[in-house]
């Protein structure tokens, strides 16, 4: 799966189900050296 689908999937539901309404960003962590990788964070148990 493109990971713009994937985060395009999951930004309602993040939204939605957030107590604060937290807004997910798609993007660049800027002054990290960032190289271009992805993250994907997944909520323990």
């Amino acid at each position: 799966m493109d990971r713009q689908k994937l985060f395009t999937s999951l930004r309602e539901a993040v939204i939605n189900n957030s107590p604060t309404h937290q807004t997910p960003l798609y993007g660049a962590i800027s002054e990290t050296g960032d190289e271009g990788g992805d993250f994907i964070f997944v909520r323990g148990q």
